[in-house]
C-alpha cells in the first residue's frame, strides 16, 4: 500500500479514511513515517483501542 500513499496528490498533508480499519495495522504500514493525517472507523472498540495504540486516531461507528 505504501505505493499507493506515495501517489497521492502532493497535498502537505495528505487525508486517509480507513473504512473497516480493525487494527489499524494496514494504515500504520502504508503510513510508515510518512507525513499525513489518517483515521480509522470501526464497530468494534476493542479493535479501536489498538489503533489508537498504533497513535492512530480511531472513530467507533457503523453505516445504520
Amino acid at each position: 500500500m505504501g505505493p499507493v500513499i506515495d501517489r497521492l496528490p502532493c497535498d502537505p498533508t495528505p487525508r486517509l479514511l480507513d473504512l473497516g480499519c480493525g487494527t489499524g495495522s494496514v494504515v500504520s504500514q502504508a503510513l510508515s513515517g510518512r507525513p499525513a493525517v489518517a483515521v480509522g472507523l470501526d464497530i468494534h472498540p476493542v479493535l479501536l483501542q489498538q489503533v489508537r495504540q498504533r497513535s492512530l486516531r480511531g472513530v467507533q461507528g457503523n453505516f445504520d
